[in-house]
């Protein structure tokens, strides 16, 4: 069964859309990804303001800048 991944973005963030495409060729088999923008709750606003993208692989937060692949490999038990 796949996992759920969440970007948590916000509009016209090319960061945001360059982390979804990357991860998207690495890992498409294995989770199913999905862009959640921020502007659009306002908790989810105050909790990460300017921090985006936030990558969270089934609600674990993991490093995006760089993208820290040997955390996912982790999660995803590779």
């Amino acid at each position: 069964m796949k996992k759920s991944g969440i970007i948590y973005s916000r509009q016209d963030c090319h960061l945001c859309h360059e982390l979804y495409v990357e991860l998207t060729k690495v890992y498409a088999d294995l989770v199913d990804f999905s862009m959640r923008d921020i502007d659009e709750d306002i908790d989810l606003k105050k909790r990460y303001g300017l921090t985006i993208p936030v990558l969270t692989i089934d609600n674990i937060e993991i490093e995006t800048r760089p993208v820290n692949h040997n955390h996912i490999r982790k999660i995803l038990k590779l």
